[in-house]
């Protein structure tokens, strides 16, 4: 942010609709300096069910449920929800991005999601193996309906094989182990050092750009 835009902006609370602490420290990281990013101020969750035709419906609605549940416990900030998926172009209607963490089923463990997925592609050649991911980030505000901005990373390709050693403890993210980066020489994501995480183009960082304008003009308002 320059200099001019801080002295203009108050920085604010921004609570996440979620208690997911990588999504906090995503977020965090996207928002310091514009926004005090913190986690929702008591527990419990007001959404059963993620509803939506597309991850920017998604996490429309995450934002808009979030907002009026805090508003109803009496919390007035604007809040932040996302939502994200892998998109694999070459399945067509055999996959949807929103269906991502939950489409080998809601208890799946990450190797039998890597493992379903590459199953389910195995019958793609290399060719056709591109792959991205698309993130949504939707900002309500008390009484307001949600903005939403979308971005998408630059490609992948899908692996043909996974190894176990890319799950050292059975959890986590899985997403990495099957892609591969291609201005790395196809290294796994998972595989790369933290340097060439840092240097690598990211859909966060642009979606967290159109974040960071967007709460600067509301601060300003205010």
């Amino acid at each position: 942010m320059m200099p001019r835009e801080m002295e203009r902006c108050q920085v604010r609370n921004v609570i996440v609709g979620s208690h997911n602490p990588d999504k906090l420290a995503v977020l965090r990281g996207l928002l310091g300096g514009v926004a005090t990013v913190v986690a929702p101020p008591f527990p419990g969750n007001p959404i059963d069910e993620e509803v939506g035709p597309t991850v920017a419906a998604i996490a429309s609605e995450k934002a808009r449920i979030w907002s009026r549940w805090l508003q109803e416990h009496g919390v007035s900030e604007p809040v932040v929800a996302t939502d994200g998926g892998l998109i694999v172009p070459a399945l067509r209607t055999r996959w949807n991005p929103i269906y991502t963490r939950r489409f080998a089923g809601e208890r799946g463990t990450p190797v039998e999601r890597a493992r379903a997925l590459l199953d389910l592609s195995e019958h793609l050649r290399w060719d056709h193996r591109s792959i991205g991911w698309i993130e949504a980030a939707s900002v309500a505000f008390p009484d307001e309906e949600p903005v939403t901005f979308v971005s998408e990373s630059p490609p992948g390709v899908l692996a043909m094989t996974i190894s176990e050693h890319d799950f050292p403890d059975g959890r986590g993210f899985w997403i990495p182990s099957v892609w591969l980066c291609p201005e790395y020489g196809l290294k796994r994501l998972v595989d790369l050092s933290a340097a060439q995480r840092a240097a690598r183009p990211d859909h966060w960082d642009r979606l967290g750009e159109q974040l960071r304008q967007y709460l600067i003009s509301r601060f300003a308002e205010t």
